[in-house]
């Protein structure tokens, strides 16, 4: 089978700012950054068999997923790969597009204010690819100096989690297609009759996943903060 070097490039997909009657929902994400420690890719869109690694970082620097950037390379064969892993820190930080309001107009979630997350709470596991498991513990109040707990992000085909109510630290499976993180297309890697390669881009879309908490509807996150929902995940093709 064919070998390429493949490049992951992350590309964001941000819709215009939202204008909602309720400004303490569904706020843009100006900035998301994490720590990625490993992406590997394999043909099972049930994230199981043969996986090609396309970054393995033991010491990550925190990487802006609301920007376009290249996050890694890696050589993997031409093939149509269902599932994607992504091995990261579970604290993110995030910053807002725009202004949440409270009673006095000075709501929790302020522009191009810094702000953190803890993803995985208490009760939550996540498998990871070397065969060892990482049973999450809550963090309340994390800041920069907080060390993440390491966690898998499944990205599958085969998800169907789609209101995300299921662990999306887990691997789909036949018996329960409500984990990991569903994408509507495949990672694909071909090589044209032409010779030249076409590879398939990330998209993330960061649009209305930051809400205040203290708002009732907003419940991601601990009371009154500035909290961030999962952002929505797709590949499309690109030729190189």
């Amino acid at each position: 089978m064919k070998l390429i070097i493949f490049m992951m490039i992350l590309m964001i997909s941000i819709k215009g700012f939202t204008v909602n009657m309720d400004a303490n929902m569904n706020i843009d994400a100006d900035l998301l950054q994490v720590k990625i420690y490993k992406i590997s890719v394999t043909a099972s869109s049930a994230c199981t068999g043969t996986k090609y690694t396309v970054v393995n970082d033991p010491n990550p620097p925190w990487t802006d997923m609301a920007a376009s950037q290249s996050i890694g390379t890696g050589i993997v064969p031409v093939d149509t790969y269902g599932c994607v892993i992504i091995e990261m820190g579970d604290i993110i930080r995030f910053s807002p597009a725009s202004n949440s309001y409270g009673t006095n107009g000075d709501g929790n979630c302020q522009e191009l204010g810094t702000y953190y997350l803890d993803i995985c709470q208490t009760g939550l596991s996540s498998p990871l690819t070397s065969g060892t498991t990482t049973n999450c513990t809550t963090v309340s109040s994390p800041n920069q100096d907080t060390t993440p707990e390491r966690v898998a992000l499944y990205l599958s085909t085969y998800s169907t989690n789609t209101d995300n109510s299921g662990n999306c630290f887990q691997p789909p499976t036949l018996g329960n297609q409500a984990l990991g993180v569903p994408i509507d297309n495949a990672l694909t890697v071909s090589l044209n009759d032409n010779g030249t390669v076409t590879v398939s881009q990330m998209l993330i879309n960061t649009s209305d996943t930051i809400c205040d908490t203290a708002d009732d509807d907003c419940n991601i996150g601990p009371a009154n903060t500035c909290a961030m929902d999962q952002p929505t995940f797709d590949f499309q093709q690109v030729s190189n």
